[in-house]
C-alpha cells in the first residue's frame, strides 16, 4: 500500500495572467495490489486501476474531496510567454470518480522555476498523453508531519492554514496565527549539511512515539520527559533540539533526501504540539528564531506579534530550554547507558 502526500496546481486566470496557483493539498492511496507504487493514468493501465484505487483519503481542495478517485492524464509543457523559457515536467490529474467533478489539477515531477508561480503570464502544451508516473517521483514541496487538531483528527502541516485548531501537550486548544515555510534545494544540502533534517524513528522516543518516522529540522526542539531529566536539571520535562539527541538509537541525520520543505507554526505564544503522536515546539520566537526566518516572514510576523519582536523583549518558553551543553550531554548519555525512554508520562 502506497500513501502519497503532495500538492496540486491549477491552470487558471489571475489579473488578466493565465498562470498556475497552489489548488491545495491531497493525500492518495494506492492499495489494490496491482502496481502500487505507480500513479496510473487508467487509460494505458488497463481495469486494474479503476474506482476505488488511487483515492484521495484527505484533501484540502474543494472539488476534490476525500472519496474522489484519480488518475493522471498527460504530460504538459509551460511556457512563459514573456521569456520564451519552458518547464516540461507536470502531470495533469483528472477525478475518476463516476459522476465525479471534470475539473483539471496539476502536479509537477521537478521543482519548477520561480516564474511558473509568480503570476507570470503561461502558455501550456501536451507533450505527451500517457501522463503515468511513479509516486516517488512527486515533488512534494511539503514536509508531511502529522498535526493533532482539536477534534483529535491529524493533518500534515502543510496543510494547515491561519485559524485551525490544533491540541497542546495539556489538552488546550489553540488557533494557529501563522505559517511559514521554505524549501531547501539538493544544493543548499550539499553546501550546508547542518540543513539536513533529522530523523526520529518511530517509536524511538519510547511507548511508540512518535507513530510513524519523524523529520525535523537540526535545531527543532522535541519535548524529553523522565525522571533522568529531573535529576539533572530539577524539572520532569525540557525541550531539546533534535540534533542533541543524535546518539541515541533510532534517531539520525537524513542523507537520502535531495530536497526538504521546512515549517514554521506559530501560535498566540510558544507551546508543545503533537507532531506524529510526539510532542514538539512551535516556533519560538526569541532572537535565534527570528534571524532564522526570511525577511518576508520576520516582517509578517513583527506584523501579527510586534510585543514580541522589539529589542530586549524575551519571550516565554513553554518548558525549560537548557542552555548548558555538558547538561545536556549528560542527559543524553544518561538515557543511553539505562536504555530509559526519552519520553515518559507524567
Amino acid at each position: 500500500m502506497t500513501e502519497t502526500n503532495f500538492r496540486v496546481f491549477e491552470f487558471t486566470n489571475v489579473g488578466g495572467n493565465n498562470t498556475m496557483v497552489d489548488a491545495g493539498f491531497l493525500t492518495v492511496r494506492d492499495d489494490d495490489g496491482n502496481q502500487d507504487t505507480i500513479f496510473n493514468d487508467i487509460e494505458t493501465a488497463g481495469g486494474s486501476e479503476t474506482n476505488g484505487d488511487q483515492e484521495i483519503i484527505y484533501s484540502t481542495v474543494g472539488a476534490w474531496p476525500a472519496g474522489n478517485t484519480i488518475r493522471t492524464r498527460g504530460l504538459y509543457e509551460l511556457t512563459n510567454t514573456v521569456t520564451g523559457e519552458t518547464f516540461g515536467n507536470v502531470i495533469e490529474l483528472r477525478s475518476e470518480s463516476v459522476g465525479g467533478p471534470t475539473l483539471e489539477y496539476f502536479i509537477f515531477t521537478s521543482p519548477p522555476p520561480a516564474w511558473v508561480l509568480d503570476g507570470t503570464n503561461l502558455s501550456i502544451s501536451l507533450t505527451n498523453s500517457d501522463g503515468t508516473v511513479p509516486y516517488s517521483a512527486i515533488i512534494c514541496f511539503v514536509a508531511g508531519t502529522l498535526i493533532r487538531l482539536a477534534d483529535g483528527r491529524e493533518a500534515p502541516v502543510e496543510a494547515l492554514r491561519v485559524g485551525d485548531m490544533v491540541e497542546t501537550h495539556d489538552g488546550s486548544t489553540h488557533a494557529i496565527r501563522w505559517v511559514g515555510g521554505c524549501n531547501v534545494t539538493s544544493f543548499d544540502l550539499s553546501a550546508n549539511p547542518k540543513l539536513r533534517p533529522i530523523r526520529i524513528a518511530a517509536g524511538a522516543l519510547g511507548g511508540g512515539l512518535p507513530h510513524a518516522d519523524l523529520c525535523v529540522s537540526p535545531q527543532h526542539r522535541v519535548l524529553v520527559q523522565s525522571a533522568i531529566v529531573e535529576r539533572v536539571f530539577g524539572v520532569r520535562s525540557v525541550l531539546i533540539p533534535a540534533c542533541k539527541l543524535l546518539s541515541l538509537k533510532g534517531i539520525d541525520v537524513v542523507e537520502d533526501f535531495e530536497q526538504v520543505a521546512y515549517f514554521h507554526i506559530l501560535l498566540d505564544r510558544h507551546r508543545v504540539i503533537y507532531s506524529n503522536g510526539a510532542l514538539t515546539e512551535t516556533l519560538f520566537t526569541g532572537p535565534e528564531a527570528l534571524r532564522a526566518v526570511s525577511p518576508e516572514a520576520r516582517s509578517e510576523i513583527e506584523m501579527l506579534f510586534p510585543e514580541i519582536c522589539e529589542p530586549g523583549i524575551a519571550s516565554e518558553p513553554a518548558f525549560q530550554l537548557p542552555e548548558k551543553g555538558k547538561l545536556v550531554r549528560e542527559l543524553v548519555a544518561r538515557h543511553a547507558k539505562n536504555g530509559k525512554p526519552l519520553f515518559e508520562e507524567a
